[in-house]
Parts: C-alpha cells; structure tokens; sequence
C-alpha cells in the first residue's frame, strides 16, 4: 500500500520532479542522510539527494510543492531524515521549524506510536532523548512529547491540516511550539555530557503504512 497526499503547499505549481528540486528543502536536505527502513547504512548519504526519490518512501505531495516521507509495511518501520550535525543541549539556540501533517494513523492492534520528531544522544545514554509523537488506540488523536528522565508533556489534539512546529533548545532548556503556542518548556542541562541530534520523519510502530507531509522544514545548529 503506497499512502499519496493530495495537499500542496497555496496552490502553487513548478517543475519539480523530486524533493530536493524545491528550494526550501534544499539546504536541509545537504545536511541530512535517509534512513529508510533502518538507521544503517543510510539509503541515502549526506549530499545525495539530488535527483533521489523513492515510491512510497521519499517522494512529492501531489501538487509538486511539498515533500513526504512515507513507510510501506505494517507495525515497525521507518523514513527519517537524520541530521548529520551533533551538538550539546548546552550553550547556542538549536533549532528544528517544520510546517507538516499527517492524517490519523490507521493502527494495527494495542498501543501504537507514530514519531514524528526525536532528539536522539549517542554515548553512554544512546538513545530518544525526546520523541513528538501521536500515540493512540483508535480512539485517541493527540500529539505528546516524551521527555527521558522528566515526563509526557500533552501537545493537544492533532491538527486536522498543516501546522507549524518548532523545537528549540537553548542553555539546557527545551521548548516546544505547535502554532507559536509555547506547549512545553522543560530542563535537559542533565544530558550536557551527551553528543545529540534531530531526527525527523516517521518512524511507527503498531501502525499501518502512514505518511508526513512537509511544506517546509529547517535545521539551524551552531
């Protein structure tokens, strides 16, 4: 099952043919590797992304205007874009803005994950340092994000169409906005020894072949 999304991003139209033909992703895009459906070896390198896509995976919305990141199978699988820059919670503004969306997920029994964001460390605490992700049973459709070490913060409902969503980090302090609404502030100086980075796509689990859509997306590190 191949998931298409018929947004675009006002009705524009140009002649791109893959994402990377979109100027607004392109500097993102040069700084980035796909991880797709594993994290190695990436399906795409850093600075390879001219000409690349890939049916169902990697691909244009509809309207030739927008980039989606997709997955194919059911229950775990993955597209990510990983960010090749590490840096430390501590000290200069980190920043993450994207203007996405995604439909309500389709779930495959149980609970289920759909991530949409991570900051991931590497070292001695490898791993999710912060995940934005929907979770739900079919009932649900909110947006949350899991702080290690704190807590789950409520980002509200999922909005029904595009929004705007920017992470930023700055002197060990987190602060998440859906739609320039501060929803979360919270302390991660407790990970100043950690190397970290941004991940962004989908990664699920317990969920059927699902999609995000970007119309943009940028990544700012010092």
């Amino acid at each position: 099952m191949v998931l298409v999304l018929a947004f675009s991003a006002h009705g524009q139209s140009n002649r791109a043919s893959v994402p990377f033909d979109l100027p607004q992703f392109k500097p993102v895009l040069s700084q980035c590797r796909l991880q797709s459906p594993s994290t190695s070896p990436a399906t795409v390198s850093r600075g390879r992304f001219q000409g690349y896509s890939s049916p169902g995976r990697f691909y244009l919305g509809e309207g030739g205007t927008s980039m989606v990141l997709a997955t194919t199978n059911s229950g775990r699988d993955r597209t990510e874009l990983r960010h090749n820059a590490s840096w430390s919670v501590m000290g200069e503004e980190k920043h993450l803005s994207a203007r996405l969306r995604f439909d309500k997920p389709a779930t495959v029994g149980g609970k289920a994950r759909l991530h949409i964001m991570q900051i991931f460390s590497t070292g001695e605490t490898s791993g999710p340092m912060v995940l934005i992700s929907w979770s739900g049973d079919g009932n649900n459709d909110r947006i949350q994000a899991y702080v290690r070490g704190s807590k789950t913060h409520d980002l509200g409902r999922r909005p029904n169409g595009f929004f705007d969503l920017d992470v930023r980090v700055k002197e060990g302090v987190l602060r998440i906005y859906i739609d320039n609404q501060l929803k979360v502030e919270d302390d991660l100086s407790k990970f100043a020894a950690s190397s970290v980075y941004f991940k962004t796509g989908v990664y699920q689990r317990g969920i059927k072949p699902h999609a995000v859509e970007y119309e943009s997306l940028t990544i700012t590190t010092p």
